[in-house]
């Protein structure tokens, strides 16, 4: 059995940014990717109630929070989503994710 690991953190996302970078933004794209996740039936149990409570440095969505199908979906969708939000993409579009889903549901 795989070791767990952090997939994404609130904190690191934060680190990274310019100075005029938007914390909501980041704390956007976590809620979605969380809410994606949970409404997919991903999530071995929920991790947030809230936006608010996703507005936490140490929230982090970890492998041993998702399903095995929620983490084939990740390693199959999020680099390539996270990478989209970097061009600007609205955190709210997870057609990526939703391809990934597909792939993974289809085989």
């Amino acid at each position: 059995m795989e070791k767990p690991f952090t997939i994404g953190k609130v904190g690191w996302v934060l680190q990274r940014l310019p100075p005029d970078g938007s914390r909501d933004r980041v704390v956007d794209s976590f809620w979605v990717l969380h809410e994606f996740l949970r409404t997919n039936g991903l999530l071995r149990h929920t991790l947030a109630t809230s936006r608010e409570t996703v507005d936490n440095e140490d929230f982090a969505i970890r492998s041993d929070h998702l399903t095995d199908e929620g983490l084939a979906v990740m390693r199959a969708g999020y680099d390539r989503w996270c990478k989209a939000l970097d061009r600007g993409t609205s955190p709210s579009k997870t057609t990526i994710l939703e391809k990934a889903l597909e792939k993974v549901r289809l085989g």
